[in-house]
């Protein structure tokens, strides 16, 4: 699975271990993050192609199955509705 991951911090790089490291058939092709440095860090830690400061960008992705929100608790109803709107499944921790 081609997955967006929302938010770049210790949940966000906690679930990118996880998925990544250890079952190794899911790719993060997209993340987000609020603050541009995060976003690159996390990018390059992780060999992710796109990265963005904007959620719906990372989310909109056609490459992009399931989107794990690894966000503070605030922001995960625009998280949802975003993923609604794109027709995306989305998973929330």
């Amino acid at each position: 699975m081609n997955i967006a991951m929302l938010g770049s911090g210790f949940i966000g790089r906690f679930y990118a271990d996880s998925l990544q490291g250890y079952r190794s058939k899911d790719k993060i092709v997209s993340i987000y993050s609020r603050r541009e440095e995060s976003v690159k860090k996390f990018a390059d830690d992780y060999r992710v192609a796109f990265a963005t400061t904007s959620m719906e960008e990372a989310i909109a992705r056609p490459e992009v199955d399931v989107v794990c929100i690894s966000l503070p608790n605030n922001l995960h109803e625009e998280a949802v509705i975003l993923c609604c709107k794109h027709k995306k499944a989305g998973n929330n921790y």
